[in-house]
């Protein structure tokens, strides 16, 4: 029986990639990395920002509330 293979999330990403992956502003990354709230490492010239320190930060957020819209 053949094996199905789930998709495994990224282990690091470029900035863009982060900002594509969770909406989160260019600046607000750049924050988050000097704050030392997510790290990043070099390879080469490219900075990879690691996704575990990322989606940390995205679960420690507080919910979103929104208020009944009243017609």
């Amino acid at each position: 029986m053949p094996q199905i293979s789930t998709p495994q999330a990224p282990v690091s990403a470029t900035v863009t990639g982060v900002i594509r992956q969770t909406g989160l502003s260019r600046s607000e990354i750049y924050r988050l990395l000097a704050r030392g709230k997510i790290k990043a490492v070099k390879s080469g010239r490219s900075t990879l920002v690691l996704m575990d320190g990322v989606m940390d930060h995205l679960a420690s957020l507080p919910p979103a509330t929104f208020r009944a819209r009243v017609e």
